[in-house]
């Protein structure tokens, strides 16, 4: 059946970042270099369906610009490394493909010695390449919140391909919070944190409400694609229960277009959890604190959502891509 796209919105503007027509001839560049699209055409096709560069652009409308194009880079990165173990259709092939990266990726989180450059995947490769060029910025505590997000996302990935391998069933209690893990907003919110150069004071980026709006904001965007995703993932994907509305369809008997609606109202409850902490929070805010909110954790529920409409992703803002990326 046709499901009604809902056409979310968000109460923040979207503001594009000035350097956005030069970015992605720079992250083009970086992906070749390190040979995670080998074919000419398969990278033409992916940059024009992804619009990566528009989505670094409107999260971040005021980075300059060799920050912005690091940025960059660590999204294509994770959304390369999401296609390609994505592009195994045996749950048992996706576990087999994380397991055999995961001990690489940690090791370059945990600065273990890394093996010689050819001896990796080339994922474990470039990951390092964007480890090394992030955390010369970092600051000691910056460093081990950012470790902190990417080993948690690593646990929660692992733990999403068990779970479907095994076809346990999910609630939505613990879906929450791991989606949250497993989509990785909360390592590009770090990294946004210290490539913005915040001098945010310690005891209020520890604030327990501080880590909590950072946490509302990455969750918003996980609940965005939740929706978005879902009219091509009921179309053409075998169930794996892995949204909210999937879920409520599944646990509750929903009719695919109440769980759609349902997830949508899952989106504006958690923008209106995160307005309500934010005016809590800027009552006490540093002013280093009020501009990492106002040009980092609001701009990517705003940038996120406006990217929705317009990728071929989700086939909304233009159509699918039907060619599917060559694992590695």
């Amino acid at each position: 059946m046709d499901l009604r796209l809902p056409q979310l919105s968000t109460p923040f503007p979207v503001v594009v970042n000035p350097h956005i027509d030069q970015i992605d001839a720079y992250t083009r560049e970086w992906v070749q270099r390190w040979k995670l699209l080998d074919k000419p055409e398969q990278a033409d096709r992916y940059f024009k369906h992804l619009q990566c560069g528009y989505a670094t652009a409107v999260i971040n409308p005021r980075l300059g610009f060799d920050e912005l194009c690091l940025v960059n880079d660590w999204l294509m990165w994770l959304f390369i490394m999401d296609d390609v173990w994505g592009a195994y259709s045996d749950s048992a092939d996706q576990e087999a493909v994380v397991l055999g990266l995961f001990p690489g990726l940690t090791a370059v989180v945990m600065e273990m010695a890394p093996c010689p450059r050819g001896k990796e995947h080339r994922l474990v490769e470039s990951f390092a390449d964007l480890w090394r060029r992030t955390i010369v910025r970092a600051s000691s505590d910056q460093l081990g919140r950012l470790r902190e997000a990417l080993l948690s996302s690593f646990m929660a990935v692992l733990w999403e391909v068990q779970v479907a391998r095994t076809r346990h069933p999910v609630t939505l209690s613990q879906y929450r919070p791991m989606r949250v893990l497993s989509a990785f907003p909360l390592v590009i919110l770090r990294v946004e944190e210290i490539l913005g150069g915040y001098a945010i004071p310690l005891t209020q980026i520890r604030d327990h409400r501080v880590d909590r709006l950072v946490w509302l904001s990455g969750a918003v965007t996980c609940w965005l694609n939740d929706v978005v995703s879902y009219p091509k993932e009921n179309r053409t994907e075998p169930s794996n229960a892995f949204s909210i509305p999937e879920i409520l369809r599944q646990q509750e008997g929903f009719s695919p277009q109440q769980a759609l609606d349902a997830g949508a109202e899952a989106f504006y409850q958690g923008i209106r959890d995160y307005q309500s902490l934010e005016e809590e929070i800027l009552k006490f805010a540093d002013p280093e604190l009020h501009r990492y909110i106002e040009l980092a954790t609001r701009p990517f529920i705003s940038g996120w959502t406006d990217w929705c409409y317009r990728t071929g992703r989700y086939g909304v803002g233009m159509p699918m891509d039907a060619a599917p990326l060559e694992v590695m």
